[in-house]
């Protein structure tokens, strides 16, 4: 029978070790090590590694109760990242830790999470920072010698914290790494902020980067951001539409062209703001924020010409103004309009532009690529002109209301003309109409203050949900109250039929005794009956 030979007594051992390695060092190794936060390890993948499975990583000694390995990185708010595996150590449980953005000499690439060279490394790095200590004493401590030095940038938009240029940028560094945004009272761990060299006086001092709010992030944002790229196709439709129609090309017609095309605009720059601000430098972020400002202007300004002009057109003959009248008017109303959007962007330029306090700068440009919206500034600039427009919009549509009564009264005591009642049906439906657009973007509008006046952490934002949703989604209001009706769907299908033409000839021949067909483009939409009603 075939005889086994004795394995020798340290193979024995050897194996031994191995399986206590495999059953209980191993499964430490391949874990996330328990109770330590993932900015509180470091990479010590390449450390030197004893047989005891503990690594030396920088001069410090890491057990291997707190290593572990890992597939992926934690970032700014919580965002986990795929990455290779990798072992990590929880250094920070051994040592305080300070996170510095990039290692010596080198600087953050912008809008990246990289590093590069720094060009002017001649510039002396301050190494000491005011650290608050538990017992609430500050004193300036040398953080490459007293903690262990983490590297790692938060998130791609990070921002420096300059409270030498910036008062509101004031800070706090506690001994056990987080930080405090004093103006909000934001405390942060090594997770959302880095430290990094900022020049003051031709020395490098450190100085917190940390991460925009992401506030308009949350699922609500999401669903406004998508409700205006849906809408954006339908407000193109709506201009299409009063473009291709003739009768439509009244001056109505015309100045709603115009309040659609502001529209339209800035929505666009608004949504491709949101999605690509973070690839944006400095000039074109500015640069958009002002163009949207100036367009959201306009398209107020242009509802309030819309709400004059109605009004104005129940004061006397408004079907018997010929087209020059009808092309001077609409030449004053564009002056008025643009003319207005302009002066009060050049004004919010020049305020963001000043050495005025930062509470009433508009902030175009700053954090993000529009206004901001956590003090009053907001209001100043934007909210505060809405408002006026909006009550100078509910004044002229209870003028007009007021006057139709009386036209109307005034009408049934006099055995009225054809023409006249033609003109007032007309005028009629226009009043409904734009009056419900003035619904549709005023009463949403007007929610939208108040959403901005009670503010995105308080309890009674939920209910302005539904307001701000409607109010991304007006593109689609719009096409439906102004496109999709049965009259309206009638031209569109004549014009397509080349049967326009002859429909369009015969209203002509009475131009110079009835009114305007430019006028009164909507009064075929009255011959149901005499006793046609708003819509």
């Amino acid at each position: 029978m075939f005889k086994m030979k004795r394995t020798p007594v340290h193979i024995n051992r050897l194996l031994l070790l191995g399986c206590a390695y495999l059953i209980f060092l191993l499964p430490l190794t391949l874990a996330r090590i328990p109770n330590c936060e993932f900015h509180d390890t470091v990479n010590i993948t390449g450390s030197l590694r004893y047989n005891n499975g503990s690594y030396l990583h920088d001069g410090v000694i890491i057990p291997p109760k707190l290593i572990g390995e890992y597939d992926y990185e934690v970032l700014y708010d919580g965002l986990e990242l795929t990455v290779g595996k990798h072992v990590r150590g929880c250094i920070c449980k051994l040592k305080p830790c300070v996170k510095l953005c990039c290692r010596p000499k080198q600087i953050k690439k912008e809008n990246l999470r990289e590093c590069e060279i720094d060009a002017k490394t001649e510039l002396e790095l301050s190494p000491y920072v005011n650290i608050t200590f538990n017992n609430g004493t500050e004193q300036s401590i040398h953080v490459l010698e007293e903690f262990y030095v983490q590297h790692g940038i938060p998130c791609y938009d990070a921002y420096k914290l300059t409270p030498d240029s910036e008062e509101d940028d004031e800070w706090k560094l506690f001994e056990n790494g987080t930080l405090m945004r004093l103006f909000d009272n934001a405390l942060m761990t090594k997770r959302d902020y880095c430290l990094t060299p900022h020049e003051v006086n031709g020395v490098y001092l450190l100085t917190p980067m940390n991460c925009p709010n992401y506030e308009e992030q949350s699922n609500n944002h999401f669903a406004n951001n998508l409700a205006m790229l849906i809408s954006i196709p339908f407000l193109v439709l709506t201009i299409f539409v009063y473009v291709f129609i003739p009768k439509l090309r009244n001056l109505h017609g015309k100045c709603l062209i115009c309040y659609l095309f502001s529209l339209t605009v800035g929505y666009s720059v608004l949504v491709t703001n949101n999605y690509f601000s973070k690839q944006y430098n400095d000039f074109t972020c500015s640069f958009v924020g002002f163009m949207a400002y100036f367009f959201f202007i306009a398209a107020f300004l242009w509802l309030s010409v819309i709400s004059f002009d109605l009004w104005h057109n129940f004061r006397g003959t408004s079907c018997n103004v010929n087209r020059y009248m009808q092309n001077k008017r609409f030449v004053i109303y564009s002056l008025y309009a643009w003319g207005i959007a302009g002066i009060l962007t050049f004004a919010t330029i020049q305020g963001q532009l000043s050495s005025i306090d930062n509470h009433i700068k508009p902030g175009i440009g700053d954090e993000y690529c529009w206004l901001k919206t956590d003090d009053w500034s907001a209001m100043i600039y934007f909210y505060g002109p809405i408002m006026l427009l909006i009550l100078f919009n509910v004044i002229m549509f209870i003028l007009t209301a007021t006057k139709i009564y009386q036209v109307k009264r005034d009408l049934e005591r006099i055995v009225a003309r054809e023409n006249d009642q033609r003109c007032l049906r007309s005028e009629k439906e226009n009043f409904g109409l734009f009056l419900r657009l003035f619904i549709v973007m005023g009463i949403t509008w007007m929610l939208e203050v108040m959403s901005y006046l009670v503010g995105s952490d308080n309890t009674w934002s939920i209910f302005f949900y539904v307001p701000d949703f409607c109010n991304a989604a007006q593109g689609i209001i719009i096409f439906v109250l102004f496109v999709l009706k049965k009259k309206v769907k009638k031209l569109i299908k004549k014009r397509i039929l080349h049967n326009e033409k002859s429909t369009y000839a015969s209203n002509s021949s009475s131009t110079q005794s009835e009114c305007a067909p430019e006028e009164i483009s909507l009064q075929n939409f009255a011959k149901d009956g005499k006793n046609s009603n708003l819509e």
